[in-house]
């Protein structure tokens, strides 16, 4: 059968909108000079986008050749990077596929299977979703991927957040907002995209933003081949992190969310949240409703120092020895999100208090430190990561041995209840 050029331009504009409806239509490929139809079920387009799925979400192997071969800045001969630090990145996705042939076979024969990269570069508005134009036999499907599976949403209810004398005022209600938070810490390979694509705006005439140029020095620079760009982006200043959260379409975590996800409140399941305040013995970490459930309890009552166990909870200073990829990641609160207690200290927003915009939960603390917990709160400068740049009030300070320190971020978006 035939098909005239503008029902074939047609067809795939229906293929690349409505794709269970493209699951049942027959696309069509070339055979000599004629077209002719050419069935291509929906079971294996199922196949197809469940393998791209896959990949998305970061089951790809640093140590294929192809990734060494399209980008060895992301190679690694072992690929201990856990799967989570790999989904939702575009350069990684389009290193792993680009120049890769393979196929796909149903119970009858094998069918050729290529995928051609739409769009990699956002918007001047901000971060678009990654188009990628999968081909069967070359019959076309337009996919969007975005990057929604690197957050989790915060439950509605009322939290504990930022630290008051007067209880009332710690007390706060979602009422309707919804807070999409980012799952781990902003890492370096985020902000390397980042670039890029703000590079490719300034070639388009866009003006340059000048505080970019030293973050290009350090993730950009072709004779940097030590950096770890799967490591927490533990280099920018307050004002380049909210660039690149809004560049993502989100903003920097405030201090009141972020303590609400620390804090264990009591409440054994989500519904539990939703329909009952806080307790006010909540538990100053989100491992579990007692503090008994602290790793820092337990090593403690055990008379032990940091081992494995305690270190996939509290990245403190004892653990920096151990492998960081296999343990930390893995620290998921109540919540879902990771990374709130040691690693590098996190920076917040807070309107509300602004001289205590730091969570100083960190690796430069043993974990026998009081500052292991939610809630607590310091300042920094944020013009530059020298220990002059924080103050720490009451509470321990860094190691005093140090005298530059890392501050990582993450992002969160806001939106209304519909």
């Amino acid at each position: 059968m035939n098909i005239k050029p503008n029902s074939k331009i047609l067809l795939l504009i229906i293929v690349a909108t409505l794709l269970p409806l493209a699951l049942l239509l027959y696309p069509t490929i070339w055979v000599g000079k004629e077209k002719v139809q050419t069935p291509v079920s929906s079971d294996l387009w199922v196949l197809a986008i469940d393998e791209i799925d896959k990949a998305w979400r970061g089951n790809i192997s640093l140590s294929d050749p192809l990734i060494k071969e399209n980008c060895p800045h992301f190679y690694r001969e072992k690929d201990d990077i856990p799967s989570e630090l790999k989904s939702c990145r575009s350069e990684i996705f389009k290193c792993f596929f680009e120049g890769r042939k393979t196929s796909l076979k149903d119970k009858k024969k094998f069918h050729h299977l290529s995928i051609n990269f739409k769009q990699i570069s956002s918007s001047l508005e901000g971060k678009q979703p990654f188009v990628i134009e999968l081909n069967i036999d070359e019959n076309p499907l337009l996919l969007e991927l975005n990057d929604n599976c690197r957050q989790v949403e915060l439950p509605q209810g009322a939290y504990w957040g930022n630290h008051a004398v007067n209880i009332k005022e710690r007390l706060w209600h979602t009422s309707g907002i919804r807070y999409f938070i980012d799952r781990f810490l902003v890492r370096r390979i985020d902000i390397r995209e980042w670039l890029i694509s703000m590079t490719a705006k300034d070639k388009a005439g866009v003006k340059k933003k000048g505080s970019l140029e030293r973050l290009k020095n350090i993730y950009l620079a072709k004779t940097n081949d030590s950096i770890d760009y799967y490591a927490p982006a533990s280099e920018l200043l307050p004002n380049e992190m909210e660039d690149y959260c809004s560049f993502r379409r989100a903003e920097v975590l405030s201090s009141q969310v972020r303590t609400a996800i620390t804090f264990h409140h009591g409440r054994e399941t989500t519904e539990d949240i939703f329909t009952r305040p806080p307790s006010s013995n909540s538990a100053p970490h989100p491992f579990g409703v007692r503090k008994q459930k602290s790793p820092q309890f337990k090593a403690e009552r055990a008379n032990k120092k940091a081992d494995a166990d305690t270190c996939r909870l509290i990245f403190s200073k004892e653990c920096r020895e151990m492998s960081y990829y296999s343990l930390f990641p893995n620290s998921m609160g109540w919540s879902g999100v990771s990374e709130l207690l040691g690693g590098p200290a996190e920076y917040v927003v807070n309107k509300k208090y602004p001289r205590k915009n730091l969570h100083p939960s960190s690796y430069y603390h043993s974990l026998d430190s009081t500052v292991h917990q939610a809630g607590k709160r310091v300042f920094w400068s944020g013009k530059g990561h020298r220990r002059i740049d924080f103050n720490f009030f009451t509470l321990p300070f860094f190691d005093k041995g140090v005298d530059s320190f890392d501050v990582g971020f993450r992002c969160m978006k806001v939106r209304l209840n519909e």
